[in-house]
């Protein structure tokens, strides 16, 4: 290099350190940083209507709360085997739906819940502590409850909207065409559940003045079991309602298939947008539909001792009975699905917002709201009925009394006689009932037959056991 160029180079050198001097320090490259993974929480529940994954809500709930949950559900006709199946297979379910009488039978393979609750949901605790939690002769809490829910009814009648008015029971000896005349989700146990409160008794286990009967064994059970041999007879009740599983159900539903139905709550949105409106019962003589019963837990759970992630299934109680987990299963997302307001009194109300104020019940499902198969305490699921819905269900003033939910405790060796007694009892309902849908005559002697064959299952223990608690 020519000896002149050399002054210019080096000043050239020193004003570009100068200027890269006066600049910032580059910011060395660094790996981004990710969100905690979701914590996985998994539960084999009921099948109860809408799924509630992949919707919005549900998906902004476990967004919000960092959980990624994975939920089993189950046919209702076929699940005490299928949990039984879970617990003696020591599959790895965080929470499993459950009753107080399969806790305590199976307790040896639950968990204690009353540590994992006492240290992560405090609150959940205190929320339930007006409904008593099934401990065991030691304090070991095996089962509590997880869904509360507050509605005026379960159960409702529907009719399909080609009908000018529900047939009345008389008049069924001929189905619309192309339609089974009645079908009822839940199999045989449904079927008898729904009607026999129309002759003014119940078909399950009930209670009056600490007193504790079996329904099936009353005058108003008989009447019922002659009305539903009458009714098969006719070809009026779905020839697979025994064996009938909730979906295929689903599937009748949606095509139109089926004249008059009735259906728990968590199905009812698919009933109206299916074409069918609510109706009310229909009407034996002089039979009326009871009063509903005081609302008691719909959910009892508890947690396997195989779980894989028991401080997450507490957690997750937690996170859904939380102020602002109810308000968000509730109600939606805020601004999107509903608007708070405060009241001068400090309350905070919630108004669903347009489209969703007259989209009706199966669209709020839809969304994940008041999901049918998660804890929590659901208050709200009335208020996104449309206006349509909402006459409706005014109207039919639906009162059908479901069986009585009764809690009571004993020890081990006694849950697990309590829980053979009520399988025996059941199979000895499914055989009675299949019998009356099988087209032949009813008589006298078939009841007789049926009422000795529940005493030879045990039904005079079985009664003791809840009268005298143990």
């Amino acid at each position: 290099m020519p000896k002149q160029w050399i002054p210019i180079v080096l000043a050239l050198m020193g004003a570009l350190l100068l200027a890269g001097c006066s600049q910032e320090e580059p910011v060395p490259e660094t790996t981004a940083t990710s969100a905690p993974p979701a914590e996985k929480v998994s539960l084999l529940v009921e099948d109860a209507g809408t799924s509630p994954l992949g919707t919005k809500v549900l998906d902004a709930f476990q967004e919000r709360y960092g959980f990624q949950l994975e939920i089993q559900l189950c046919d209702p006709t076929q699940y005490t085997g299928r949990l039984q199946l879970a617990l003696t297979g020591n599959e790895p379910f965080d929470l499993i739906e459950t009753t107080p009488v399969l806790a305590n039978a199976y307790r040896s393979r639950l968990q204690d819940a009353r540590p994992l609750l006492e240290a992560d949901a405090p609150e959940y605790l205190s929320q339930i502590s007006v409904y008593p939690l099934a401990e065991d002769v030691n304090h070991r809490l095996s089962c509590f409850p997880t869904r509360i829910v507050q509605r005026r009814s379960d159960i409702a009648w529907f009719a399909h909207a080609s009908l000018n008015s529900i047939p009345s029971p008389e008049d069924w000896s001929q189905p619309s065409s192309g339609k089974i005349g009645l079908s009822i989700p839940g199999g045989t146990e449904a079927l008898m559940e729904a009607i026999t409160p129309l002759f003014g008794g119940t078909w399950g286990l009930e209670e009056q003045d600490g007193r504790f009967s079996y329904g099936c064994t009353s005058e108003a059970a008989q009447q019922t079991a002659q009305a539903v041999s009458i009714l098969a007879i006719q070809g009026v009740i779905d020839p697979s309602q025994a064996v009938r599983t909730r979906e295929s159900w689903r599937r009748l539903i949606q095509a139109g298939d089926i004249a008059v139905t009735a259906a728990p709550w968590e199905e009812w949105d698919l009933l109206w947008q299916s074409g069918y409106r609510m109706v009310q019962p229909p009407a034996w003589s002089d039979a009326a539909a009871l009063p509903a019963p005081a609302v008691l837990p719909q959910q009892w759970c508890s947690i396997p001792l195989a779980a894989s992630n028991p401080e997450g299934a507490a957690r997750l109680l937690e996170a859904c009975f939380s102020q602002d987990g109810s308000t968000l299963i509730n109600y939606g997302i805020e601004g999107y699905h509903s608007q708070a307001a405060a009241g001068e009194d400090g309350t905070v109300s919630y108004t669903p917002l347009a489209p969703y104020d007259q989209a009706g019940l199966w669209q709020a499902k839809a969304q994940g709201l008041t999901p049918a198969i998660l804890p929590g305490r659901i208050t709200a699921e009335e208020a996104w009925l449309s206006s349509q819905e909402a006459a409706q269900y005014t109207a039919a003033s639906p009162r059908v009394l479901t069986p009585v939910s009764t809690l009571r405790l004993w020890n081990p060796a006694s849950a697990q006689r309590v829980e053979i007694l009520e399988n025996d009892l059941l199979r000895e309902r499914q055989r009675f009932v299949e019998s009356l849908l099988s087209g032949e005559p009813y008589t006298e002697t078939q009841w007789q037959e049926f009422q000795a064959n529940l005493n030879a299952a045990g039904l005079e223990q079985y009664l003791r056991y809840y009268q005298t608690k143990g």
